[in-house]
């Protein structure tokens, strides 16, 4: 089952060792193999592919979302490969310049001279100008698309498209003489040093950087333990203030109703002689109305 880049991109970030490990087992030997075409001897694509795992994990956080995490893997690949041509005086290739100066493989224990069709043919690659050569393995062994080749060599996609068809044309037009490309295929005459090699490699890489990581979520625990303490004290303090808030709101509400039971009020009771009083303004007929109907009522007689 293939293993999809973005969850190996979540891992990393959420569960580095497990993402370590996605990681290594999609990208570890492709990775291997496409320096060791650039560099040719065993052990310096092995120094070379360490540390591009090494500093892919600690410059992770440098990924953007919306790059293709196979381009920027490739990328950093190709320049880590590059860079110790350069330094090594092996070859001239570089993303600028052209591979001119050495055009045959070199002597390495680790590479088996007699299968001639593939020597023949990685031999025929060292001859291209570097662009080529790059797009030319990028698309014909890694299956890497034109927009993730262009990622890894600088161009545009129909730049890295035009450039791998003129270098497949060339390779077939060398090939053909004395050999068939298409029964090569993607066969090498490259080898490791045993079964166990890349679990090794893998090793290695994860004892270099796990203590960046252990250090790295040690440092992010105390600051999550630093931030929660900040908001447990902010959320003190805004409880506090509502507690404080709440009673002085029941303070007001108290003294409104102890001043209102305690101010005197107007009694509503009707004296007698007020009742006397609207008695006598009425008419004669309305007296002696009101006295037939409420003779018998208590008030009248008091």
């Amino acid at each position: 089952m293939s293993i999809d880049d973005k969850a190996i991109v979540q891992a990393i970030r959420e569960r580095t060792e497990v993402g370590f490990r996605l990681l290594m087992q999609k990208y570890m030997q492709p990775i291997y193999w496409h320096i060791r075409r650039l560099v040719v001897s065993h052990d310096d694509a092995q120094d070379a592919t360490q540390e591009v795992f090494i500093r892919v994990l600690r410059s992770f956080n440098q990924l953007k979302d919306e790059q293709s995490f196979k381009g920027w893997l490739f990328r950093i690949a190709t320049n880590e490969a590059l860079r110790l041509i350069e330094s090594r005086k092996q070859n001239q290739v570089s993303i600028e310049a052209e591979c001119s100066e050495v055009n045959s493989i070199i002597t390495d224990s680790y590479v088996d001279y007699s299968d001639l069709e593939a020597v023949n043919l990685q031999n025929a690659i060292k001859t291209l100008p570097s662009k080529q050569q790059l797009a030319f393995n990028l698309r014909y062994y890694d299956d890497l698309n034109y927009d993730e080749i262009a990622e890894v060599i600088g161009s545009s996609p129909s730049s890295a498209k035009v450039n791998f068809h003129i270098a497949k044309d060339k390779m077939n037009r060398v090939m053909n003489t004395n050999f068939d490309l298409d029964n090569v295929n993607k066969r090498m005459p490259y080898s490791v040093p045993s079964a166990d090699f890349f679990k090794q490699m893998e090793k290695n890489i994860w004892n270099e950087v796990k203590d960046d990581y252990l250090v790295g979520n040690a440092h992010m625990q105390v600051m999550q333990n630093e931030s929660f303490n900040a908001n447990k004290h902010d959320r003190k303090i805004k409880l506090q203030f509502i507690i404080k808030q709440a009673i002085a709101i029941a303070v007001c509400a108290a003294l409104v109703f102890i001043v209102d039971i305690s101010l005197p009020r107007k009694s509503n009771v009707v004296s007698l002689s007020d009742v006397d009083q609207a008695f006598n303004q009425l008419s004669t007929d309305d007296q002696t109305y009101l006295l037939n109907v409420y003779q018998d009522d208590v008030f009248i007689d008091e």
